[in-house]
């Protein structure tokens, strides 16, 4: 063999390692994604206006028995709604809603019991299932699709679809 060919291997072998990396970094991102779909508590089709209204229906019923408990005044009562209505705006892809969701609370305990169960949900459902795939990703010595899934599962930064089924009351 000559060097030309020597080269000539070697670039084919690069671009064979490219495109197998490139393979692996999509087949993560497309597993995160199932993951994502996998979410137990979710109704097929639910879409995040869906979601929105729930949790605007809970947080009514919620007003309404702290309101006749005496737990909260009138007017605290229409600062959070002015504020869940602020802060979960119609439209919203699943995304933006959980973001906002995480922070319905800030300045708002009252309001925790409403959040902390569905930041439970996404943390049990995507972000501990994409932390189990990237630890097998690592076992398998794929590093470098791991560090893209982490990162990826680190920034939310992953195209949610509903899936499941929905928690109702």
């Amino acid at each position: 063999m000559n060097l030309e060919e020597n080269r000539r291997i070697d670039n084919s072998l690069f671009c064979y390692l490219v495109i197998v990396c490139l393979v692996l970094v999509y087949w993560s991102i497309e597993v995160l994604v199932l993951l994502v779909r996998q979410l137990a508590d979710w109704s097929i089709g639910m879409k995040p206006d869906d979601l929105r209204e729930e949790i605007e229906l809970q947080v009514v019923e919620l007003l309404k028995e702290k309101l006749a408990s005496g737990e909260i005044r009138d007017s605290r009562a229409e600062q959070l709604a002015a504020h869940v209505l602020a802060t979960l705006v119609p439209g919203m892809s699943f995304e933006d809603l959980y973001k906002a969701i995480g922070k319905l609370d800030d300045g708002a305990s009252e309001l925790s019991v409403i959040v902390l169960p569905h930041m439970r949900d996404y943390e049990k459902n995507v972000t501990q299932q994409a932390l189990t795939h990237v630890r097998d990703l690592i076992r398998e010595g794929q590093y470098d699709a791991a560090a893209t899934l982490g990162a990826k599962a680190a920034k939310n930064d992953v195209k949610l679809e509903w899936q499941g089924q929905a928690k109702s009351g």
